[in-house]
């Protein structure tokens, strides 16, 4: 898979909810074989590479199998890991990109993110996206996330056309967090507060099963803990409904969390 690089400098980082905050970052491309053109709106992810104080990584051409079509991460003793996140929104005109974190228990990225200084630098690379709506025949969402996938829901929700009925399943730890979500004329807000998340059971699966079936034509998109999505898709499956309307994406796993 072919995966542009970019360079993201860190500008600031604000508290959105108890369980979500912003960062923003000034976004380059001014080296040979560097390059960011934004996703079309809704489940866009890039790549960070950390490494310590805000040392940026370097690259070197490879093709390599685990290469990047082309490219590949110098890693050193500073390097601190590649984790992924949803880009909330990216001004063309100030270069200005914002990534929304859920602050889902410890590990190198929180702690990189809570230390970080203005000016500090990131290697970054993609943009991917999942979400594939199947058009003008679909006119109903089911979109179900935990914590982590909070912020690919929120950004869906926006691009959502207004004619679009939304069904929504949100698990996460405080109220709070679901002031986070964007308004939507259709919108039916389903809350899962205080389970799932890396803390209790998730009740992502039962939530959708108290509801009627999701008829054939409708469009499904999970993101959530990697178990509780197979769970959720199998389900689906049992429902007759077609694997093209469906994207269902691991965003974290409880084994290793």
């Amino acid at each position: 898979m072919a995966w542009d690089r970019f360079v993201g400098t860190f500008l600031s980082k604000a508290e959105l909810t108890k369980g979500i905050f912003r960062v923003e970052f000034a976004i380059t491309a001014d080296r040979p074989g560097y390059g960011y053109a934004p996703a079309t709106p809704g489940d866009e992810s890039v790549g960070l590479y950390f490494a310590e104080e805000g040392h940026l990584l370097d690259t070197r051409p490879s093709h390599a199998p685990h290469a990047h079509g082309g490219w590949e991460v110098i890693e050193d003793n500073r390097s601190m890991g590649r984790r992924n996140f949803t880009v909330r929104s990216f001004d063309p005109d100030t270069r200005v990109m914002a990534i929304d974190v859920a602050r889902h228990g410890a590990g190198p990225a929180i702690e990189w993110f809570d230390a970080a200084q203005p000016g500090w630098r990131l290697l970054m690379a993609g943009p991917r996206c999942w979400h594939r709506p199947p058009g003008a025949a679909t006119d109903h969402y089911y979109l179900l996330a935990d914590l982590a996938g909070l912020p690919a829901l929120a950004r869906i929700l926006a691009a959502t056309a207004p004619h679009i009925r939304v069904t929504a399943l949100a698990e996460v730890l405080d109220p709070s967090d679901l002031e986070y979500l964007p308004d939507h004329p259709r919108l039916e807000l389903l809350p899962l507060v205080g389970s799932g998340n890396g803390v209790a059971d998730s009740r992502l699966l039962d939530g959708l099963a108290a509801l009627p079936p999701p008829a054939p034509a409708s469009y499904q998109w999970v993101a959530a803990e990697a178990g509780q999505v197979r769970a959720v898709k199998k389900y689906l499956r049992t429902c007759g409904l077609d694997k093209n309307n469906c994207v269902a994406l691991g965003y974290w796993n409880a084994t290793e969390h």
